[in-house]
């Protein structure tokens, strides 16, 4: 008869292979290192690392500190203490093995460049980018030496090299490494490598965060164009890039581009994603303010009526940020010469401010100023000034006379009292308005401006406007 297969024997337990071997054998070892990565790798990091600690203690004593199974325990020890959420103590300890490593083996042998880079790569994770940037700046070039530009390894520093440098916000330096990152990705991994396109981005968005608006427009329409072929349109990365184009298109001046950039990746969020997705809300209310820029208060309005409603739906009514953009959205609805409407929505809106966050709260605030900001521009002078005068009554008990929220209605009200006919006085409050605003707003300030020629308006005595 034919024989049937057996099941295989069990592998020996760590306890089995002591009593054959004895504890220091080196299948004993071996199989406490396995034991030690199987507990890290099913999700008990600190149990791994403990149980490295205890593995080099033994191995040290076995070996000595220079053994090389001594140094991946340390290696190993390191990774399961920065998985287990100690970074800093992480890369503290790879950098004493990186010392280590360079007299056992030398700086530049591939071990210990690799122990550096596992230094600046946890100094990365735990958020401590001047060590990263150093470790990886002093590195970089090390490593280009030893393994030429195109290699992954060197790649991967100069990736992370960049990275804390845009953490930093040293920018500049930051772009001067994407610039010799980005040709070398190209070479090495092709046009279409998704870690290219990454890196483009990243470039793309610090290019714009040192004000190169125009070489950030150039990067991302290059971007979005190849993550339309390799992705499609209407991927979430790919619509990332697209609302990016738009914003820069919006940045640069180029509101017809910008417009149609947002209103084609909103329409395709909305597709995707959802209307109440926060990503498709991003998109509306950037698209309300490239009509807003464009003097286009109808469509502005329009945006913010679709936002309000996929507002409420998603988050409800009383949400902070629903209230918010009704609030812009009333006063979009003003603009748009829908002023009964308007008025109506903050008359409103602030009494939903009051009961959500209460009568104090800055929301609550802003919206009444623009409410008796509204008014006094829409023919109701005198409910408007009484209006600024309870308000500038509850400013001042909140914040003092000369806060610049407080000033503000204060010009507001001096300007309505003038409106009202009664010159003389309206002079002597944009007198103390204007004292007050050079005092805490410094005399060059733009609103100190306006409240300076408004005051010689009144002492002209020109209508009010």
């Amino acid at each position: 008869m034919p024989q049937q297969n057996q099941p295989a024997a069990p592998e020996p337990s760590i306890d089995d292979l002591a009593r054959e071997y004895g504890p220091d054998h080196p299948r004993v070892i071996a199989a406490r290192l396995d034991e030690a990565d199987d507990i890290g790798e099913a999700g008990d990091p600190a149990r791994a690392a403990a149980l490295y600690e205890e593995l080099i203690a033994d191995c040290t004593r076995i070996g000595g500190p220079d053994h090389q199974v001594t140094l991946v325990a340390r290696n190993d020890h390191a990774n399961w203490v920065g998985k287990s959420g100690d970074g800093p103590r992480a890369a503290a300890l790879f950098a004493a093995l990186a010392t280590d490593m360079a007299r056992v083996y030398g700086p530049e042998d591939p071990n210990t460049l690799a122990v550096r880079a596992g230094a600046g790569g946890w100094h990365l994770q735990a958020g401590q980018t001047r060590q990263a940037a150093q470790v990886y700046g002093e590195l970089v070039p090390v490593l280009v030496r030893v393994f030429g530009d195109d290699d992954p390894q060197v790649l991967d520093a100069r990736s992370a090299l960049a990275a804390a440098l845009r953490d930093q916000d040293r920018l500049a330096e930051a772009i001067d490494v994407y610039e010799q990152l980005l040709p070398a990705q190209l070479r090495v991994l092709g046009a279409d490598s998704p870690l290219l396109m990454a890196a483009r981005e990243t470039y793309a968005a610090v290019l714009g965060r040192l004000g190169r608006a125009d070489a950030a427009l150039q990067v991302y329409q290059g971007l979005a164009a190849d993550e339309s072929r390799l992705r499609g349109p209407r991927e979430p990365e790919t619509m990332t890039v697209r609302h990016e184009l738009a914003y820069w298109q919006l940045r640069t001046g180029h509101l017809d581009e910008a417009t149609a950039g947002f209103t084609a990746v909103a329409d395709d969020r909305e597709q995707v994603l959802g209307a109440g997705h926060p990503d498709t809300l991003t998109s509306l209310e950037w698209l309300g303010q490239a009509y807003a820029l464009a003097d286009r208060a109808a469509e502005t309005a329009a945006v913010y009526e679709r936002v309000v409603a996929a507002r409420t739906r998603a988050d409800g009514p009383d949400n902070p940020e629903t209230l918010r953009c009704r609030s812009v959205l009333a006063v979009w609805r003003l603009l748009a010469g829908a002023a009964e409407q308007g008025l109506d929505e903050l008359e409103r809106l602030i009494a939903d401010d009051e009961r959500v966050f209460g009568p104090d709260d800055p929301q609550t605030l802003r919206d009444r100023y623009n409410h008796a900001y509204q008014l006094g521009y829409h023919g109701a002078e005198l409910r408007a000034k009484e209006l600024f005068w309870a308000l500038i009554a509850d400013q001042s008990r909140l914040f003092g006379a000369t806060d610049p929220a407080t000033l503000l209605s204060r010009h507001e009200y001096a300007r309505l009292v003038g409106a009202l006919g009664d010159r003389g006085q309206a002079i002597g409050l944009m007198e103390s308005v204007l004292a007050d605003k050079e005092q805490a707003l410094g005399p060059d300030d733009e609103s100190t401006a306006a409240t300076r020629s408004q005051l010689e308006t009144l002492r002209a005595g020109e209508p009010q406007g």
